[in-house]
């Protein structure tokens, strides 16, 4: 029982350890937002270098895999990279708008390639530590639901704080230094949950073998030649790129379509919350009866329906009912994507003989850093050739109609190609325990189960 209370209280720690991230990259959701409203940037100058970062975001999605499996630096990563990224925000907040457009470029640019870099290692990196720590299914998916709980702290901050600021009448000075006290918040509250953490917990038998530029080139033809791992992989990626772009497009809804300020614009997301939170009580059980992948798709079919009503929608109350149903597709993909990623690495292991959850994690990153930047791109230039103006309270309607296919009818159509392309891969609930089980069998006659 105390071994057990010590395992439960270590899996605390990493769920701790990976969500409180969530204070420190407060800025990112509602960077586009920040720009063209309280600096009075055009939108394409943060969409043209998003674009860019999307394509140098897969090099160090593939490197940075490589530096997680070789080095085993678990735990420092995770202590240097949080206060780095600390940083690298806050530069992102003191841009000014007399700056000539290629210096803006320079330094935008120029920053967000490093703090790519810095977040990518922390996310990867807290990801891999946390499947090589843990064997079983049941830890893995308890760590990954107690993730979501725990999330709903700095999510909140991450969200009702940039809903308030960003549709209120506040000034710059008041908007970066509530951006900096939630970023020194996340970086104590990170160092204090690794304390004790050692990377030797990561590196018995069950870890990853270490990984060479050889493998990354055959796990990445893996990938591509397989139609399995190539829809898992592109389909995974496209939903994360459109819970990414799903914060940026709730900002500008309220805003500037329905034209809600303060409390009313942050009631639907905390409705939200709500269906979060139903979601996650019942994940378990739906995992249960029909699947990992049959439930991130059934939620995506909810999710899918919600954004066709937001686009038709104009009622406040209507509104706020389907932003909150809205979540019930994110929530299970955020809850269950871990769990998902652990069973593509199961698969594989079954498969080759080999262990190689660094570079599948990676490889997942590195997949969704273009997905990601294609729609951020796509909502940016959108927002210019419809005539966006971010001094203004009110749009044009012209404006608010082209905000409207930006905000639903682009994600949808990215939500549709996901669930198709999952839909294709034969991993249903019976396969998932078959995997499951010959993983187990596996452990126990290697001697690495008790």
């Amino acid at each position: 029982m105390k071994k057990m209370s010590k395992q439960r209280w270590f899996i605390v720690r990493l769920a701790v350890a990976g969500t409180m991230i969530g204070f420190v990259t407060v800025v990112d959701g509602s960077l586009l937002k920040y720009y063209t409203d309280i600096v009075g940037l055009k939108p394409t100058i943060y969409g043209k270098i998003i674009s860019v970062m999307g394509v140098i975001g897969i090099f160090n999605m593939i490197w940075g895999g490589l530096f997680i499996d070789m080095k085993k630096l678990y735990k420092q990563i995770l202590r240097f990279t949080p206060p780095a990224m600390g940083i690298l925000g806050t530069v992102f907040l003191f841009v000014q708008p007399t700056w000539s457009e290629s210096t803006l470029y320079i330094v935008l640019f120029t920053t967000m390639f490093f703090y790519d870099v810095v977040r990518m290692l922390y996310n990867v990196n807290i990801q891999v530590y946390t499947l090589n720590c843990l064997d079983s299914a049941e830890d893995r998916t308890f760590v990954s639901v107690l993730r979501t709980y725990i999330a709903f702290l700095p999510s909140g901050v991450g969200s009702y704080l940039p809903i308030f600021l960003l549709t209120g009448d506040y000034s710059r000075t008041t908007v970066i230094a509530v951006y900096m006290i939630s970023i020194a918040v996340g970086i104590i509250a990170i160092q204090f949950s690794i304390r004790g953490f050692k990377n030797s917990m990561a590196t018995a038998d069950n870890a990853d073998e270490p990984v060479t530029f050889r493998a990354v080139l055959d796990t990445l033809k893996i990938v591509v030649s397989s139609k399995n791992y190539f829809f898992l992989f592109v389909g995974i990626a496209l939903l994360g790129g459109v819970g990414r772009v799903y914060y940026i497009g709730y900002l500008y809804y309220m805003d500037n379509v329905i034209n809600a300020s303060g409390l009313l614009a942050i009631i639907p997301d905390v409705a939200g919350a709500g269906v979060q939170i139903i979601v996650y009580a019942l994940l378990l059980k739906f995992v249960k009866k029909i699947g990992t992948r049959d439930t991130i798709r059934f939620g995506m079919l909810i999710t899918a329906c919600c954004y066709i009503g937001l686009y038709f929608s104009s009622n406040y109350l209507l509104v706020t009912f389907f932003y909150a149903l809205l979540m019930f597709g994110f929530a299970a993909n955020w809850a269950l994507g871990i769990p998902l990623t652990g069973l593509i690495a199961d698969m594989n292991e079954l498969e080759t003989g080999s262990r190689k959850v660094g570079m599948f994690s990676a490889i997942t990153g590195l997949l969704y850093a273009p997905f990601h930047s294609i729609m951020q791109l796509i909502f940016s230039s959108l927002l210019e050739y419809f005539g966006y103006d971010g001094s203004s309270a009110l749009q044009a309607p012209e404006t608010v109609a082209g905000l409207r296919i930006a905000i639903c009818i682009v994600p949808l159509g990215f939500m549709l190609l996901s669930f198709l392309l999952l839909s294709f891969v034969p991993l249903s609930k019976k396969r998932e325990e078959e995997i499951g089980g010959a993983i187990k069998l596996k452990r126990e006659e290697a001697g690495h189960v008790e």
